[in-house]
């Protein structure tokens, strides 16, 4: 079994530097070596605690993106990430509010010139 350096700093009140350790700790090489050294309820509870941090994300950008929740459950693997859905039309609005006139323009001519062909 293999260590691992493990670093952590914290900010203490009242001091302008940040406290800073690092310690060498074996964790396990493989997850049979996990459980055997920790427990398998300890394993578990370490997967499923950083699966939900996961699958919440994944339901906060399914919200960002105006799509349905519910829709985590059934696409959403841990140690995955859902595609991110794009709507065209407000990619477009998004550009144009904060494009340049120039921008704009060049733009627009690039519609006018597809709406051609």
């Amino acid at each position: 079994m293999a260590q691992i350096e493990v670093k952590a700093q914290t900010k203490v009140e009242g001091q302008s530097e940040p406290l800073q350790g690092s310690i060498m700790y074996d964790f396990g090489d493989t997850l049979s070596e996990a459980i055997e050294r920790f427990g398998e309820k300890v394993v578990f509870d370490l997967y499923l605690a950083q699966a939900k941090i996961q699958c919440q994300a994944a339901m906060r950008r399914v919200m960002v993106d105006g799509g349905d929740v519910q829709q985590v459950a059934k696409a959403w693997m841990p140690g995955t990430s859902l595609e991110k859905r794009v709507d065209p039309q407000a990619a477009v609005l998004q550009f144009l509010a904060n494009a340049t006139p120039e921008e704009k323009a060049e733009f627009l001519a690039k519609i006018k010139n597809l709406a051609k062909k």
